[in-house]
């Protein structure tokens, strides 16, 4: 069963996981622990970890599974992407791809294929570090959803996707990490080893209307935004229940 808790030292220390996948982020900075399960992390190695004191550490039992809670909205997503081509090509014309929503190939296998072996999503959790990028100034952040396309021509773009719950929240400068990370990765030269190499790249914000509203500084950071009302309208039941 996913374990999920959160961890304060101050107020910004927290760790979440999902089954054996770890993050234990201090005050925002860069220092992070991943316990990495193959089913759900790129990193290049097993586990990346770097020593939080224990001393820094309390716990806080009454927080919601982050990762039980976020798979509910983008699970579907992901399985449509794969599955419907309506669908699909609905999802890449909210985005500035349009031109090219209905003859985008989505590369999923591809995409599994770069990933850790006996991982079992090809979409879900992409993580970087600065020694994985190829700018070495990007944060180490994760990417909800990724999703690489193809054109008959060859041409390929990632769609790097947020999917915010009505509950969630931004970290500092996350929104912000999003254009600066889709931007690093793009180009046949420079995406990280685990990410299939593509030309071009966009950032997707999928969230409720109300969050929308309620975060407008965050929000417009990203090239597109889709509403839960719009994806509900398509795919049901959403968010899984």
């Amino acid at each position: 069963m996913p374990l999920s808790s959160r961890w304060t030292m101050g107020s910004a220390c927290w760790f979440i996981a999902t089954h054996t996948h770890a993050r234990i982020t201090v005050n925002e900075t860069e220092r992070h622990a991943c316990i990495a399960s193959p089913e759900i992390c790129v990193l290049p190695m097993v586990a990346f970890v770097e020593a939080v004191p224990h001393s820094c550490v309390k716990w806080r039992a009454t927080m919601p599974n982050y990762g039980e809670e976020e798979l509910r909205y983008a699970l579907p997503i992901a399985s449509a992407l794969e599955f419907d081509a309506g669908f699909r090509a609905w999802f890449v014309g909210k985005t500035k791809f349009a031109p090219h929503a209905t003859i985008a190939h989505l590369n999923y296998k591809e995409q599994l294929a770069r990933r850790t072996r006996n991982t079992k999503n090809w979409w879900r959790s992409y993580w970087t570090t600065k020694s994985s990028c190829h700018c070495g100034n990007c944060r180490e952040r994760e990417t909800d959803l990724m999703a690489v396309f193809s054109l008959p021509n060859g041409y390929r773009f990632a769609l790097h996707v947020e999917v915010k719950g009505p509950h969630d929240r931004f970290s500092v400068d996350q929104a912000r990490d999003y254009g600066s990370r889709a931007n690093c990765w793009a180009g046949r030269d420079r995406a990280p080893k685990r990410i299939l190499p593509h030309d071009a790249a966009s950032t997707v914000l999928v969230c409720d209307s109300v969050f929308r509203l309620a975060n407008k500084e965050h929000v417009d950071l990203f090239d597109s935004v889709i509403t839960f009302d719009e994806i509900s309208a398509l795919i049901s039941p959403y968010p899984d229940p």
